[in-house]
């Protein structure tokens, strides 16, 4: 373990704030490269251009979320709710009109450079960090709760019920990719 004082506890682990920092860095560089070659290559644009389009109108009849929702058009992430860190730190929606295949990988190339950006400038700002929450306590009697979190291909579902006593009787996820099924299907074609 570091002893340095910006040692910090990171997913389960041990990390310095300066490791971190260091390999943002190289991750930007080396993304930065990747996507410099994969947005040059004319094959690359003439296979995903105009292929598997989704159109705004028929992604918002459909009900899309995430990223494929987010390339056609539609500026839909539960980040830019201002919930939790994302109200003090926004992170940007992006957002690609054409709904093909090449949008999607912009779109990709775009969110993993803010991301990354927006990480630098969290850990800037927050240079020490701990857990805060608590102990989440007893469970309301008798509810039914519902919680949406932002996934890499978007929207996250839990739903919780709870019994006479407060105890959980049913837990489901419902996983963002059941939401976009249809605009494969449909892109596909």
């Amino acid at each position: 373990l570091d002893p340095s004082p910006d040692t910090q506890d990171v997913a389960g682990g041990r990390m310095t704030l300066g490791a971190l920092r260091r390999n943002l860095k190289l991750i930007a560089g080396d993304v930065a490269i990747i996507n410099d070659c994969f947005l040059a290559a004319r094959t690359v644009r003439h296979r995903l251009e105009g292929v598997g389009t989704i159109t705004k109108e028929l992604a918002t009849q459909i009900g899309l979320v995430g990223m494929a929702a987010r390339a056609s058009g539609i500026a839909r992430d539960l980040r830019a709710s201002g919930d939790g860190i994302y109200g003090e730190r926004p992170i940007e929606t992006c957002t690609e009109p054409s709904g093909d295949c090449w949008a999607r990988a912009r779109l990709r190339i775009r969110e993993v450079d803010r991301s990354l950006a927006w990480i630098s400038e969290v850990t800037s700002a927050h240079p020490r960090w701990s857990r805060v929450r608590g102990a989440l306590g007893p469970l309301a009697p008798r509810h039914i709760a519902i919680a949406t979190i932002e996934g890499w291909r978007g929207e996250v579902v839990h739903a919780l019920e709870t019994d006479a006593e407060g105890a959980l009787v049913h837990y489901k996820v419902q996983d963002p990719s059941f939401r976009s099924w249809l605009g494969v299907a449909l892109a596909v074609r």
